[in-house]
Parts: C-alpha cells; sequence; structure tokens
C-alpha cells in the first residue's frame, strides 16, 4: 500500500518514471540481445505510472519523449511486444484524459508537448509507425508470467482486463489506431499551431506511387503500402475505430482517395460498410440499456437505446421551440425523427406518449399559425414583402 502513496514525500511516481527513463536508453539494444531484464522493467514501470498522474512538468516531457522514441525506435520483437502495447496505450491514457477533464492544464500541457516539444520531432515517423502496426495486425505472444500483474494476482487472471470478454485479436494495432485518432483530431483549433500528426496522415503517399510531387500537391510525409492499408481496412471495417480512420483517409488525404477510387474490387470496401449499416437499425431498436441515472424526466426501466435516441431528439425539439427558436435546429431534428421512424420497434410505452405529445403540440401550434396568417392576410396583401417572412415562422411551430 506504500507504494500508492504518490506525494512530495515519497515521490513515488516520479521515482518510477526515472526507473522508467533510465531503462529506456538501453531497450533498443537489449531487444536485440534477447535480454529481457530491462524490458520487463521499463514495462512494469509504464504499467503503474500510467495510473497515477504526476505534476512534474519537465519529467513528463521526458516521459512522452521517451514513450514515443520506444515506439519509434524499439524493434517489436515476442519479447518487447508487450512494451509496445503498454507504451502505446500510457499515451493513449495521457491523450484522451483530455476528453474528460476538458480544462486541466496538467493534460493540456502533455497534449502541447506532443504537438511542440521534442516529441514533435518525430511526429512522420511515430503515424507510420502507427499505421504500421494496425497494417500488420501483429498478434500479440504466449502469456509471459513476468509482468508486474501476472505477479500481483499470481497468474490468475488476464492482463488487467475483464477476462469474460474478447478483446481484439491484435491488441498492439488496436491501440495504434486509437492513438492515432486521438492525436490527429485534438488540437485542431489553434491556427498558429499545426497538428505535426494530422499533416502526416493526410500528406502521407503511396509507396509504389512514381508520380513525383507536383508544385500543386503537398510533399509527401512519408510513403506506404497503400495495398497493405487497403486490405486491411476492408478487413477490419467492424472497428468502429477503423471506420473512423478510414473517414478520415478518405476525407482529407487527396492520394489515398484517389488510390481507393483507382481500385477494381470496390465491393471490399462497400460490402463491409453497408453491411453494418443495414443492421444498425437492428442494433439501436433492440439494445437494451438500464440505470440511465442522467434522464431525470421521468425514471425509466428497460429502455432500448433506439427508444432513448427518440426521446433527447424529442426534447431538444421542444427546447428549441420555447428556448432557442433555432428553424434550422428544429428542422434537422424533426428529419431525424422522420428518418429514423421507418424502423421503430419495440417502443417504450413513454416514448410512444412523448411521440403523439409532439405531435399534438405541433398540430396545434401549425393550426394556430395558420390561423392568424388568414386573419391577417388582408393586411399582408398591402405589404407583399412581409408575406415570405410570415410563412418562414411555419417551419417552427
Amino acid at each position: 500500500m506504500e507504494l500508492l502513496q504518490n506525494h512530495a514525500t515519497s515521490g513515488n511516481v516520479a521515482a518510477l518514471i526515472r526507473v522508467f527513463l533510465a531503462r529506456a536508453t538501453e531497450l533498443k539494444a537489449s531487444a536485440q540481445c534477447d535480454n529481457s531484464v530491462f524490458t520487463w522493467q521499463a514495462y512494469n514501470a509504464l504499467f503503474i505510472v500510467r495510473g497515477v498522474p504526476e505534476d512534474n512538468s519537465n519529467l513528463v516531457e521526458d516521459l512522452v519523449t521517451s514513450l514515443v522514441e520506444v515506439i519509434v525506435d524499439v524493434p517489436l520483437v515476442d519479447l518487447t511486444y508487450a512494451l509496445h502495447h503498454e507504451a502505446t496505450t500510457t499515451l493513449l491514457v495521457l491523450t484522451s484524459a483530455l476528453v474528460f477533464a476538458s480544462g486541466e492544464l496538467c493534460y493540456l500541457t502533455i497534449l502541447k508537448m506532443l504537438m511542440t516539444g521534442r516529441a514533435s520531432i518525430h511526429a512522420c515517423l511515430f503515424v507510420k509507425t502507427l499505421l504500421k502496426r494496425f497494417m500488420a495486425q501483429d498478434k500479440p505472444p504466449a502469456k509471459d508470467g513476468a509482468g508486474l500483474w501476472n505477479v500481483l494476482t499470481l497468474g490468475l487472471v488476464g492482463n488487467g482486463e475483464d477476462t469474460t470478454k474478447r478483446g481484439p485479436e491484435s491488441p498492439l494495432a488496436s491501440q495504434s489506431v486509437l492513438l492515432l485518432l486521438v492525436l490527429a483530431n485534438h488540437y485542431t483549433a489553434d491556427r498558429t499551431t499545426r497538428n505535426p500528426y494530422r499533416q502526416a496522415l493526410l500528406h502521407a503517399q503511396n509507396f509504389h506511387d512514381p508520380a513525383e510531387s507536383t508544385p500543386t500537391q503537398a510533399v509527401a510525409t512519408f510513403k506506404l503500402e497503400f495495398a497493405t492499408l487497403y486490405k486491411t481496412l476492408c478487413t477490419h471495417l467492424h472497428d468502429d475505430q477503423t471506420t473512423l480512420l478510414l473517414y478520415l483517409l478518405l476525407h482529407k488525404n487527396e492520394d489515398f482517395r484517389t488510390y481507393v477510387l483507382s481500385r477494381t474490387d470496390m465491393e471490399s470496401l462497400i460490402l463491409p460498410i453497408l453491411h453494418t449499416l443495414y443492421h444498425a437499425p437492428d442494433k439501436i431498436n433492440y439494445l437494451p440499456l438500464k440505470n440511465i441515472t442522467w434522464y431525470t424526466e421521468r425514471l425509466i426501466n428497460d429502455i432500448s437505446l433506439g427508444g432513448l435516441l427518440i426521446l433527447v431528439v424529442i426534447r431538444t425539439i421542444t427546447y428549441n421551440m420555447t428556448k432557442m427558436r433555432d428553424k434550422y435546429l428544429h428542422t434537422n431534428c424533426l428529419a431525424a425523427l422522420a428518418n429514423m421512424s421507418s424502423q421503430f420497434r419495440s417502443l417504450h410505452p413513454y416514448v410512444c406518449q412523448r411521440l403523439v405529445s409532439l405531435f399534438e403540440t405541433l398540430s396545434k401550434r401549425h393550426a394556430r399559425l395558420c390561423e392568424s396568417i388568414k386573419m391577417a392576410e388582408d393586411l399582408l396583401e398591402e405589404s407583399e414583402n412581409d408575406m415570405p417572412d410570415a410563412v418562414s415562422f411555419l417551419t417552427l411551430v
């Protein structure tokens, strides 16, 4: 228990970070010599460090830089697989915390370290490495009992994961894509500093493309096998993170989009997406939810995800009609309900009640406004310019 007490006197986390930094300098050589001592010491230190924050900014930047260097410099072999997975997970934890702790100086600082600090000089190689990890889909080696988690639990449970749930076949590939997405989509609002990871991803080019960059094209940040990337994307489109990566590449990487359009096997990409969309209504309408404590209008048990989605959209429409009166939000929310309506199945009674109440409210408002316009049509005929403005309010009844 004393190990968990991190404060100014104990400095446990700082000590663990220094252990990792000391071992990190020897990791490349130890991996080449098949020496597991430094590798497991570094892995075990990281395993603890990623669960506890540290306020020493200089030490944290050393840690962040070292983690990036481990991923790009240390060879990936069976001996170092767990270390690479832990280093990737640690960076993912440090960067993803911003989503849950917006405004926390510690996490904003960590993100700035990656974008503008010493680690940023490795941005192109780092992005390329993460993509290659995704493309390789390397599976973890057999379990090794040297990990701290196995030592503490006597090897009776898995590596910190729920053993009743089946994880990805390649956890390193999965974590690499998640980290890549976090880095590419954070830090995009600051116009004074460009996100080097996003720029690297969006300007990657095909390794076998003989054409040189023209003045109208961006210079390639790095090159890799688009054929392998395309095949891996097609195979793993059932994963949300893979679909998001595909979307980002198609939307922002002109060279990758051109490559995809030149393929003759487009069905390999389209069919998995269509399959997911085809079954999406069933997954939404029948996926049961329990204990939704944040929905305070009424206590609801055993509602489906689709039913909860309808309730939130209706609440947004009602709030907009009484407070914001934004006709574009109003139109879009009603359009969303209309698009979903053909797939409504087994709705909760309260959801049905809210739908009927919404229709009743809209009908009354529409009738009332139409009557007002009819009564005033004589006045409107004298000022024809006012008619379009009056009629436009019909969209917000």
